[in-house]
């Protein structure tokens, strides 16, 4: 099966209208050669080559993008935000706890009440257990700063599955702030 001939059409747009026509041209498959003034000056004419014999292109209907979808860029965006929030309340979780903050649903037991007894004055035995204890504490402390490193890891690789949604922001605030800035200036 050969290929079949091309043949160049001709359509007439308003001067308005001429870079949305040969986009949606474009996205359709078939983009232009060029563009030229109109009779009367008041339109231009788009040049395309289509197949011969083929219907006439309807560049006023929205064209489908000739890509797959984006599914994949939304699941990545999804995920970003899960990854995010996850990480925020890990974060807010870890810092609590760590400050002594219980949560309602604890409840007040659980936990025996240790109070310091003052020694009582005179000689005592040296406590036998302490080098085990601060091991303990250091292998405890080295192992929530590996977590929380981690966790800074995990919020930085959301970030960077959202940067597809973060930058049109950015720019976004950064535009309003300029126009902000300009409006007061007068």
């Amino acid at each position: 099966m050969g290929r079949q001939p091309l043949e160049d059409r001709e359509y007439e747009v308003h001067p308005s209208q001429l870079r949305w026509a040969m986009h949606n041209m474009a996205a359709a498959g078939y983009p232009p050669l060029g563009y030229a003034p109109g009779p009367g000056g008041n339109t231009y004419i788009i040049i395309v080559q289509q197949p011969a014999g083929s219907q006439p292109l309807d560049w006023q209907a929205t064209q489908r993008p000739r890509r797959g979808g984006d599914g994949a860029r939304r699941l990545t965006l999804w995920l970003g935000i899960v990854v995010l929030v996850g990480a925020i309340a890990w974060l807010a979780w870890s810092v609590l706890a760590a400050n002594g903050v219980r949560m309602p649903w604890q409840g007040a037991g659980g936990e025996p009440d240790v109070t310091t007894v003052t020694p009582e004055p005179g000689w005592s035995l040296p406590n036998p257990a302490q080098p085990v204890e601060d091991a303990a504490n250091a292998v405890s402390e080295a192992v929530t700063l590996v977590v929380r490193a981690v966790l800074v890891v995990v919020a930085l690789a959301g970030l960077w599955l959202m940067r597809g949604l973060l930058g049109p922001l950015v720019r976004g605030a950064a535009r309003a702030v300029r126009g902000l800035v300009g409006r007061l200036r007068r």
